[in-house]
């Protein structure tokens, strides 16, 4: 954050993260800045007095979502001791992971890190208000863990089969009555649990098949292209695919007719273009990818319960599209993508070699992919695992959040799934291999692996000779297809969107193109203050009327 660049045109979910982000920048670059406007359609932070530095961020019309529109860049002032906006909010977030390694840190040890780290004072009074608030954030309310007792008591019931959980809890007197005084609060409450466990009583191949040119995506374009498919391929081996699609028109009636029950995916950057059409805003979209990246049924459940309480509306819409057509079918896309780019960049580097040289890298892990192992081997120092036997292991979080699942290294099986769609080891699994002192390369798929993609790639696609060479044939000439000339002149240069700034000096300003003005004078739509008629109307009146 100290080396932070504002940019105009960077998109907020909400004022609050703009807030949020000028505070981050604040404290870390020792500058005393302060909001000089806040109200609910405009956000204005300023530098001290004689520094020109400033941003200003506006909420977007028919969205929830703020923009940075404009921005000064440059310091010209000296660094400050005192960062007034830095809250206790923030404050408490920035000391998440500390005091959630240690929940009985002093409030001494947070003064001494606040001023060694940025240079900044903090009091004892604000200090406890800091540790409260992360220490409330990472257990949880009292009475949220009471609320899920038997939640919790369901999950143990269903991952170990045969065991006994009792819980007995008591009314109020007044539960018994059939009519209650009113204000009584009738919940069960709390009383014993009792708990027995059942262990306790018994001791591809990736390739571009086939592509076409047709007048257009309809019903019968796609019937003909899936038939030639079929005939090439097979029924039968074209079953076991994966199709996915950005929701072309006539695809998915031809699926059902000619392959019933095949497996077909939805590219979720294509259903977001048309999902934002209604329901615009950086919020909503970070929402609906974080369903879209859900590995389990409770997760999806639990990121569209939030769209539900967002925007009824754009939960509505999300849920007429079943779930089996958009759930993770961006995620793969990339990974496809990725995995193509690594082999074709693979082979041109060592395809001027001999085989042996290929040969030699057999076995190896590709660049790309590595790198994703590599950050889920990160993240898995977040969770810790208790091996339960035969290679099952229980993994909990310790950022004190109580997300449990369970890895089973044999089956290379993760309860959240990502372990089985991605097909290398997700964090949870990353876990269990770093308390066994195990090879991650021995739970990656044989996919991921150069030797694949060379198997995959040793049949030449070869080259063709030019039209002066080609053989005649007897049959007819073809003619072209009907050129359909587009209204008005040709373009040159792409359209930029309005989001996109037109210059990157230190002053920059983000244009107004494709946004629906308002007049400030009669306040309507389509026009402003300098063009308004009925400001000319009626300075026309007034000019004859003096004459």
């Amino acid at each position: 954050m100290k080396e932070y660049k504002w940019e105009v045109g960077t998109m907020y979910v909400d004022r609050n993260a703009f807030k949020e982000c000028v505070t981050s920048y604040a404290v870390h670059s020792g500058r005393g800045i302060w909001f000089s406007k806040c109200d609910s359609h405009r956000c204005k932070a300023v530098c001290k007095e004689g520094c020109k530095w400033f941003a200003y961020c506006h909420k977007m019309k028919r969205e929830d979502s703020w923009q940075l529109t404009s921005c000064y860049k440059k310091h010209t002032c000296s660094k400050a001791t005192k960062i007034g906006i830095m809250s206790s909010q923030w404050l408490s977030k920035a000391f998440m992971k500390k005091i959630c390694e240690n929940p009985k840190i002093k409030l001494r040890s947070l003064i001494k890190k606040a001023h060694s780290k940025w240079n900044v004072d903090l009091t004892m009074t604000k200090a406890a208000r800091v540790k409260q608030q992360a220490l409330d954030e990472i257990n949880g309310t009292y009475g949220e863990q009471y609320r899920r007792i038997h939640d919790y008591a369901a999950e143990l019931l269903r991952s170990n089969p045969g065991s006994t959980v009792q819980i007995q809890v008591e009314r109020p007197p007044e539960f018994e009555l059939e009519t209650p005084p009113p204000g009584t609060d009738l919940r069960p409450q709390f009383q014993r649990i009792y708990i027995c466990l059942e262990a306790c009583k018994r001791s591809f191949m990736i390739l571009p098949i086939a592509y076409a040119v047709v007048e257009a995506e309809t019903k019968d374009s796609w019937r003909w292209f899936l038939l030639n498919l079929c005939d090439d391929l097979g029924v039968d081996k074209i079953r076991w695919c994966t199709f996915m699609s950005d929701q072309q028109k006539g695809l998915i009636p031809t699926f059902d007719e000619l392959l019933p029950g095949i497996d077909h995916r939805f590219c979720v950057r294509h259903l977001y273009s048309n999902f934002r059409k209604r329901f615009p805003g950086v919020q909503l979209k970070i929402m609906m990818w974080k369903a879209a990246k859900a590995t389990y049924v409770q997760e999806w459940e639990r990121r569209m319960k939030e769209i539900q309480q967002v925007d009824q509306g754009a939960y509505n819409h999300l849920m007429e599209i079943p779930a089996k057509y958009w759930s993770k079918s961006r995620a793969r896309e990339k990974l496809i993508v990725s995995m193509l780019e690594d082999i074709r960049v693979y082979l041109m580097n060592r395809w001027s070699d001999n085989r042996q040289s290929i040969v030699t890298y057999a076995g190896e892990i590709l660049p790309k992919i590595n790198k994703k192992i590599e950050r889920e081997f990160d993240k898995g120092g977040e969770w810790l695992a208790i091996y339960a036997g035969r290679d099952k292991y229980e993994v909990s979080s310790s950022q004190g959040n109580r997300a449990k699942f369970v890895v089973d290294l044999n089956l290379h099986e993760c309860s959240c799934r990502k372990f089985q769609l991605t097909g290398y080891p997700c964090e949870h699994a990353m876990s269990c291999i770093r308390k066994m002192c195990l090879d991650v390369k021995n739970y990656v798929n044989k996919c991921y692996r150069k030797q694949t993609y060379v198997d995959c790639y040793q049949h030449v696609i070869y080259p063709l000779n030019g039209p002066n060479l080609w053989s005649r044939t007897e049959n007819d000439d073809v003619l072209p297809p009907v050129f359909r000339k587009p209204i008005g002149r040709p373009k040159l240069r792409r359209n930029k969107t309005g989001d996109e700034p037109r210059n990157n000096g230190p002053l920059s300003k983000l244009a107004r193109t494709g946004q629906q003005q308002k007049c400030s004078y009669c306040f309507a739509l389509g026009h402003n203050k300098r063009t308004c008629p009925r400001k000319r109307q009626e300075r026309g009146q007034e000019r004859g009327w003096h004459n």
